[in-house]
């Protein structure tokens, strides 16, 4: 992909985790990587943000920049619909899949 999209993964604090982040972290950038997506992680200026928060209150969507397209993992949630934890990953990559295909 010549204009690879830009993915940014931006983590909360982890004060209150309830999923294990790094795992899906880790499982989101294999994904991503395999669809030839450029990641970074914390930065706020890519073409895509996935917020990682560990629990209920995500705080690493506070301050997110307005306009820049963005999915929110709050504890086992993807986007405020309940996921079990198991399928976090998919349902993620799935809403990338869609945001990805209108980019090109």
């Amino acid at each position: 992909m010549a204009d690879a999209a830009h993915v940014s993964i931006v983590f909360c604090g982890g004060c209150n985790p309830r999923i294990d982040r790094g795992r899906l972290a880790g499982e989101l950038a294999s994904r991503l990587a395999a669809r030839g997506c450029r990641l970074s992680y914390n930065r706020r200026d890519a073409d895509l943000l996935i917020y990682l928060s560990g629990c209920t209150a995500d705080c690493a969507r506070h301050d997110g920049p307005p306009g820049v397209p963005g999915i929110a993992v709050a504890a086992a949630a993807v986007d405020a619909v309940a996921v079990p934890e198991a399928d976090l990953a998919a349902a993620v990559i799935e809403k990338a899949d869609q945001y990805l295909q209108m980019k090109r």
